[in-house]
């Protein structure tokens, strides 16, 4: 029962995007009884299972289906904001009253999506109508009202007119994924990139994603900011954004060290606290010797700060071990910008599974539901590219996550999982390593799974990084740097996808 109740709270993450405490609140209030869910919902959320035995018995065991229960609740929730139907309200508990309007709603529904209106209900539980105080009374009525449709059906309109209260409210209100869409909306929208703009909304209102998004602009732009010192207006927590990113367009890191000394320095006040925030983030593995030592070493700025001279000795070390063929204790980095390739290649039909097909185009691979006698199965397709050195970076649209159950990774020579579907998905075996979609099995090697980053669904982008040099595999998904995956691989891999369900697409961009 534990594990079935786990299943579906993840599950239920994946389809609504709330949080995994916000999934079990409201699985638990509503009474779902997921044991008769298990039994009544078939198949594509749940661990996928080898065929049982075949002892002549009809019996069949179904798993929780969650994107069919989301649907439902889609639909359900939907008739219930319907101010057409005469019977939308019955079921209403509670009247909010938002600058005199009153709108009919339900105490459970907001309670899953918003902490904020979870706490407030709960101290007002007496109150049939309950006033909320939100700002700007001119927009806060429709606003709140786009703020409902979305916690009730998981889609809103978004327009220029409305997006920056809706940001506003959706923060005061805690609605996460709210924000999140919100926020990538009005970068989208920003023609220009107003960076400046951008990041004082997304400090006022408290978005990371806004903030990764004007890091991941500013990366691209990196020598253009640093001749015009447009970085120096920057906020630390973007300059740490920025820092973390291995697409920062730039011929060296010697000119990322000098852009932090000099950032610090506008402000000597708060020097030390900048240098100690941000010099960790620089790779200084990859400054040459003599740079080191002049400019590092011998820096009178530089000379009290104790730190300076560990992550000096950390980056001789990891220079050591690179020149003697060893593997570092900790890994390295990968290097910036024009030092990293943007691989390609193509889908390899000789390591191919038989259920995928190679759309128009070449770059598209689906899970057509064939190979095994079934429209679930594992079924995997490399590129034709075997990596041995250098640095390769691979960006996957996903088109289509049908099954909550992708793997993108890299695979050795050896591995036979084209050929397994039942076990065969990338990161299963001893010679491959996969990034999971399903969340919780996000790290995969050697038919051993745990947490890594977030889940990834149906319009997400997922870059690889695979550095040959250091032996290591990192991702990032919506731009959002997740770090190295995978340490120690073969000394040559392939990159290669794993799809379950018929349905599932994935797409090389680059």
């Amino acid at each position: 029962m534990q594990a079935r109740g786990n299943n579906a709270i993840s599950q239920f993450v994946a389809v609504t995007g709330a949080d995994e405490d916000t999934a079990k609140y409201y699985l638990e209030a509503n009474g779902y009884d997921l044991e008769a869910a298990a039994v009544q919902s078939g198949g594509a959320g749940a661990a996928p299972k080898k065929d049982a035995e075949d002892t002549g018995a009809k019996n069949v065991g179904l798993e929780f289906d969650a994107q069919a229960y989301g649907e439902q609740l889609q639909r359900t929730f939907a008739v219930l904001l319907d101010e057409s139907d005469p019977h939308a309200h019955a079921f209403s508990d509670v009247t909010l009253v938002v600058h005199g309007e009153k709108v009919p709603a339900h105490r459970v529904i907001l309670s899953a999506w918003s902490p904020v209106l979870r706490d407030y209900l709960l101290a007002n539980a007496d109150k049939r109508e309950v006033e909320l105080q939100l700002p700007h009374q001119e927009l806060s009525v429709p606003v709140f009202k786009q703020v409902l449709r979305f916690i009730y059906t998981g889609c809103t309109e978004l327009s220029k007119e409305i997006a920056i209260p809706l940001l506003e409210l959706s923060n005061q209100l805690q609605v996460q994924s709210l924000k999140d869409k919100t926020s990538e909306f009005i970068f989208v929208a920003e023609q220009k990139k107003d960076i400046g703009h951008l990041l004082e909304l997304a400090r006022k209102y408290e978005s990371k994603h806004l903030e990764k998004r004007c890091a991941a602009h500013l990366a691209d732009r990196f020598e253009d900011c640093l001749r015009d010192d447009s970085l120096n207006s920057l906020p630390v927590s973007t300059w740490s954004e920025l820092l973390l990113r291995d697409d920062i367009r730039v011929s060296n890191e010697e000119d990322v060290f000098k852009a932090v000394i000099k950032y610090a320095q506008t402000n000597p006040v708060t020097k030390d606290d900048t240098l100690k925030a941000l010099l960790p983030l620089v790779r200084f593995e990859l400054l040459p010797n003599r740079f080191l030592v002049e400019e590092v070493d011998l820096n009178p700025e530089l000379k009290e700060l104790a730190f300076v001279h560990a992550l000096v000795h950390e980056a001789y070390r990891q220079k050591l071990y690179q020149q003697t063929g060893g593997a570092p204790p900790t890994a390295r980095r990968a290097g910036r910008g024009k030092g990293r390739g943007v691989a390609g290649g193509v889908w390899s039909s000789a390591l191919m599974s038989p259920g995928i097909e190679v759309l128009e185009g070449g770059k598209t691979v689906r899970h057509t539901g064939a190979g095994k006698g079934t429209t679930q199965s594992w079924q995997s397709v490399a590129l034709d590219s075997w990596l041995s050195s250098g640095t390769h970076v691979y960006t996957f649209k996903i088109d289509k996550n049908a099954s909550n159950w992708l793997f993108i990774g890299v695979a050795a020579r050896s591995w036979e999982g084209y050929t397994d579907t039942s076990n065969g998905y990338v990161g299963h075996y001893h010679d491959s390593w996969g990034f999971g979609s399903y969340t919780g099995w996000g790290r995969a090697h050697a038919s051993k799974n745990s947490a890594f980053g977030p889940s990834f669904k149906t319009g997400d982008v997922v870059q690889m990084t695979v550095n040959m040099d250091l032996k290591t595999v990192a991702y990032s998904v919506n731009d959002e740097n997740l770090g190295v995956c995978h340490k120690n691989i073969a000394d040559e891999v392939c990159p290669a996808v794993t799809l379950y369900k018929k349905g599932d697409q994935i797409t090389l961009q680059a």
